[in-house]
């Protein structure tokens, strides 16, 4: 990586994890909103500029969580599905290991959402939240919340 690059790269973690930062800790809510989507977007411009670093994926992870903080649930879902779910499995486990936890954090994202939709809007985001929960069972079946979600999903079903 040219000099250039890696101060880009250094420059864009310590800026986005600085408003995040600031955001979680201001009591003024106004306050933190704009600092969790000026967090948002140095997450996305990072994750853009550098697809294939090593610290991507946890740079995605913590944009569903500035998302979700800005109730941005629909754009949060996103970001954590592209970690908890990769399509092309773009690093090891190893290197980063919040994957069930971001599948976890878009059913919580899915549930925001849903009290957010008009009720024309309800049934869409219910089917796609129920896709959520299965997709979670499947894949994260060895996780401790995953006959919580599982459960969840059979209520889904049957109501």
């Amino acid at each position: 990586m040219a000099f250039t690059e890696q101060y880009l790269n250094s420059y864009l973690q310590e800026l986005s994890s600085y408003h995040h930062s600031v955001a979680q800790r201001t009591k003024d809510k106004k306050a933190a909103l704009t600092h969790y989507q000026k967090a948002a977007l140095l997450y996305q411009e990072y994750i853009d500029t550098f697809p294939k670093d090593s610290k991507t994926l946890e740079m995605k992870f913590l944009l569903g969580e500035a998302l979700f903080a800005s109730h941005r649930y629909a754009e949060a879902i996103q970001a954590y599905n592209d970690v908890a779910y990769p399509i092309v499995a773009a690093q090891p486990d190893s290197l980063f290991n919040k994957r069930a936890e971001a599948g976890y954090a878009a059913i919580m994202a899915y549930e925001a959402q849903l009290r957010r939709v008009s009720p024309e809007q309800s049934a869409d985001w219910k089917a796609r939240q129920l896709s959520s929960l299965l997709q979670f069972v499947n894949t994260y079946h060895n996780d401790p919340r995953a006959s919580k979600v599982l459960q969840q999903a059979m209520g889904l079903l049957y109501s």
